[in-house]
């Protein structure tokens, strides 16, 4: 199976609908679902709302974190970071492991990323620059901005920090520019998380 996770998170929340996959596609650059002659936002099935009731979101040891690829001229950054009590690792030294890959059950039937977001719970901050492919000249503008990485931050009870905003996925949104004093806030967990559980996920059956 040659799986984006995001095609994996829209056909199980497909699957937990009740949903019939007819039609199915999907756009990775933008990130823009589609099925049964609807388009949807990505999405993330339904269960992770209960998986996310029972990790910790207060007790914040960290005050940044970064877990992932450092690749393209946007993320050399990170490479440099250098504030206290922060932690970046790449997804090799966090053993990340491929939904598609998966063998032993690490996801379970819903593929929630249990040690991963749990991790990040700990950060009052995630650092959320664009996609890897992000100002790649050979992507039209618009392209590969996106990250898994912010709506991953507002799962885990963090304030996304990006300097590469979608101005269309991350309208309404409360996050803060690396240039930005960092202050965390509460109302804006709160609200972020509001907007994400209205836009990301499936509420009405076909």
């Amino acid at each position: 199976m040659n799986s984006t996770i995001q095609e994996i998170l829209f056909r199980t929340a497909l699957e937990e609908e009740g949903i019939e996959v007819k039609g199915f596609r999907l756009d990775h650059g933008t990130p823009i679902n589609y099925n049964g002659g609807k388009q949807y936002n990505l999405i993330y099935p339904k269960s992770h709302l209960d998986e996310l009731k029972t990790i910790d979101t207060n007790n914040k040891v960290l005050d940044y974190i970064f877990i992932g690829t450092i690749l393209g001229n946007h993320r050399q950054f990170l490479k440099k970071w250098d504030k206290p009590n922060s932690v970046i690792k790449t997804g090799r030294q966090n053993n990340f492991i491929h939904p598609k890959d998966d063998k032993v059950g690490y996801y379970g039937k819903n593929y929630f990323n249990r040690p991963y977001i749990t991790q990040l719970a700990t950060s009052k901050f995630v650092l959320a620059p664009g996609g890897c492919s992000a100002f790649n000249p050979k992507y039209k503008e618009g392209i590969f901005i996106w990250t898994y990485r912010f709506w991953e931050a507002v799962m885990a009870g963090a304030i996304p920090i990006t300097n590469e905003p979608d101005p269309k996925l991350h309208n309404d949104y409360k996050f803060y520019s690396l240039e930005d004093e960092h202050i965390y806030r509460k109302d804006w967990v709160e609200h972020n998380f509001k907007i994400f559980k209205e836009r990301h996920f499936i509420w009405t059956k076909d």
